[in-house]
């Protein structure tokens, strides 16, 4: 058995039907267990409305997580298949969800969500969560997302 296969996509907006296909394609064509969507632009209040969740569902057997009360709109909303494993949130903020991920026998894999603040000084509070947020150095951690940051000016849009 190995490791369930994860994603992050930056989908720029979650709430048009449209959006909500391209992320089911993606799950069927990539064999994805989960899938980390960055940019959500969801309201808090959407979580409210059972029409709205049913229609972006993604998994059969669905568990969710979101930063939508750090953030608004929402910026990271994470959904796995929990037929597969579980995630438990550790922390959250308006650019970090960190959690555990636990499958069968394997052991805990920590996973760090990011979709980063535009400018460098916002971006410090990320630094510093995740330097609070450290899992044990014996343990697997991933840390996927949008760092919003290049290498070169030249490579914004």
């Amino acid at each position: 058995m190995s490791l369930p296969t994860i994603a992050s996509w930056n989908i720029r907006g979650f709430n048009s039907p449209d959006k909500v296909s391209f992320c089911r394609s993606l799950i069927k064509d990539q064999y994805l267990k989960m899938l980390c969507i960055l940019e959500a632009k969801v309201s808090a209040s959407s979580m409210d409305d059972l029409w709205f969740l049913r229609s972006h569902r993604l998994f059969e057997n669905e568990g969710s997580c979101n930063n939508f009360l750090d953030s608004a709109p929402g910026r990271i909303w994470i959904k796995w298949d929990s037929s597969v494993f579980s995630f438990h949130q550790l922390f959250s903020s308006s650019q970090l969800i960190h959690g555990v991920i636990s499958v069968g026998s394997f052991p805990p894999v920590y996973l760090s969500v990011i979709y980063a603040a535009n400018t460098m000084e916002e971006r410090k509070s990320l630094w510093d969560n995740l330097l609070d947020n450290i899992p044990p150095l014996d343990q697997p951690w991933v840390i996927m997302g949008d760092f919003n940051c290049c290498r070169f000016e030249s490579e914004k849009r």
